[in-house]
């Protein structure tokens, strides 16, 4: 999974955060799971940006005491064309927002980038590329 207790505890995720680095879309939340242990992502993107970057922060635990916090980042890419990689912006807007965005991109005819789809990350992302959406490379500390 990719976080380990070093004395071999089970560990416990809790979602506390989405963030990403461009508006919100016509719909919204773009991001749902804060407080849970898994997150849900839209796939989405502004139509002329340069890719969408949501940063995904947790809490791991170990329920006896020991405790770490982390993030990860999951990308999706401009477009699924190879070579085609996200511009993190940084954690600017709460992706669990709900002031949506109107369609103003005139030059794209997705509907400003939006899919109704969402990506299920239930475990941090060690950047491999092999994400449906083109995952980054994230980071989180491996001890809890």
């Amino acid at each position: 999974m990719g976080v380990a207790d070093p004395d071999g505890d089970p560990v416990t995720l809790t979602i506390t955060g989405i963030t990403q680095d461009e508006p919100l879309g016509e719909t919204c939340p773009d991001a749902t799971g804060v407080g849970a242990g898994t997150a849900s992502v839209r796939a989405e993107r502004a139509g002329g940006g340069d890719g969408r970057v949501y940063h995904v922060s947790f809490t791991a635990s170990d329920g006896h005491g020991g405790q770490c916090s982390g993030m990860v980042t999951v990308c999706v890419p401009h477009d699924q064309r190879s070579g085609h990689v996200c511009v993190d912006k940084g954690p600017l807007i709460d992706s669990t927002g709900t002031a949506c965005a109107e369609d103003t991109d005139e030059n794209d005819d997705d509907h400003g980038g939006e899919h109704d789809d969402h990506v299920e990350h239930d475990q941090p992302d060690h950047g491999d590329g092999q994400g449906d959406h083109g995952d980054v490379p994230g980071s989180a500390q491996d001890d809890a």
